[in-house]
């Protein structure tokens, strides 16, 4: 089987626009800090916290730098055709830190895995709790629309079995872009973009690149796989960000419980029934789960026995 030339054209119709989109962007917020510097001139110190407060969310890096940082890297996959290549290269790298490892790692962007994470917000930070459950949703509309209209096939189904490295299954269809990355960077930037610690941020960046990176070292995606995967996730997080402050009633309690009780009851049933592609990493899921139920019980806690609001 045989990547289909058509997938590849829209692939390649579709970095381009992106990357005219991310031009644009960069050109807004060009334009919008010398409206700001020149607003300032004439307006006086007076205008100038006010200025700044329009244009804080536009320039805030966190916002721009992941997409913009993702296109190009797509973009420069594209133009040189470099894709396999550098697929075969990473996928090499990941022998010298093991199989176990890499499958763990992994795990953090499936479905189930990555909704636990959230567990331990449920009665402490609802805004991030009802922002990620919206990212979330758009997340999995995106991908599954994409990985339909593209139809690329995964590196098993192209490449032979001794040319590659592959753990777990031989995935072989519906490559881009890869859910596990967008779900995971969808967390992340949701968290980095409503925390005000830098360490949080950082961490957040650092476990997401790391996931996507182990779905290449697992040998189920291509790098521009991820790649894609990366710019909707975080971009989902910005526009979910917005739709959840839009949406309020994601913040009552009764909303908040009956996500927690969602969120709950699938941490329950990993602990008891592991659900995993992967050999030796049903003890992993079923740590996940343990934490996490143990970090979220104070804030279950709280959240049940609020007064309804």
């Amino acid at each position: 089987m045989k990547l289909s030339a058509r997938p590849d054209r829209m692939l390649h119709k579709t970095i381009h626009g992106l990357l005219q989109h991310a031009k644009q962007k960069m050109w807004f917020l060009l334009c919008s800090i010398f409206q700001t510097h020149t607003a300032c001139l004439k307006n006086g110190g007076a205008s100038l916290h006010r200025t700044q407060a329009a244009f804080q969310q536009p320039a805030n890096p966190w916002r721009w730098l992941v997409p913009l940082a993702s296109v190009l890297a797509m973009a420069a996959i594209a133009i040189t055709g470099s894709n396999r290549t550098l697929f075969l290269w990473i996928n090499e790298q990941g022998l010298f830190v093991g199989d176990t490892l890499w499958a763990a790692i992994t795990m953090l962007g499936d479905g189930w895995i990555a909704t636990i994470l959230l567990l331990p917000l449920a009665g402490r930070r609802p805004d991030i709790l009802w922002a990620a459950m919206v990212a979330g949703l758009l997340t999995t509309l995106l991908v599954l629309s994409l990985k339909l209209a593209f139809g690329v096939a995964r590196p098993p189904a192209v490449l032979s079995p001794e040319s590659f490295h592959l753990i777990g299954p031989a995935l072989k269809a519906t490559a881009f872009p890869s859910g596990h990355t967008a779900t995971i960077f969808a967390w992340a930037g949701v968290l980095a973009l409503q925390s005000r610690k830098g360490w949080i941020k950082a961490t957040c960046l650092l476990i997401a690149v790391a996931v996507g990176l182990s779905r290449i070292m697992v040998g189920v995606h291509w790098p521009l796989d991820v790649l894609g995967g990366a710019l909707l996730g975080w971009m989902s997080a910005v526009w979910a960000i917005e739709l959840a402050r839009r949406w309020p009633r994601g913040m009552e309690v009764a909303t908040q419980r009956l996500i927690a009780a969602v969120l709950a009851g699938a941490a329950v049933y990993l602990l008891v029934w592991p659900i995993t592609s992967y050999a030796h990493t049903q003890d992993v899921q079923r740590t996940i789960a343990s934490v996490c139920l143990i970090l979220a019980l104070p804030g279950l806690l709280r959240l049940f026995t609020a007064s309804r609001g």
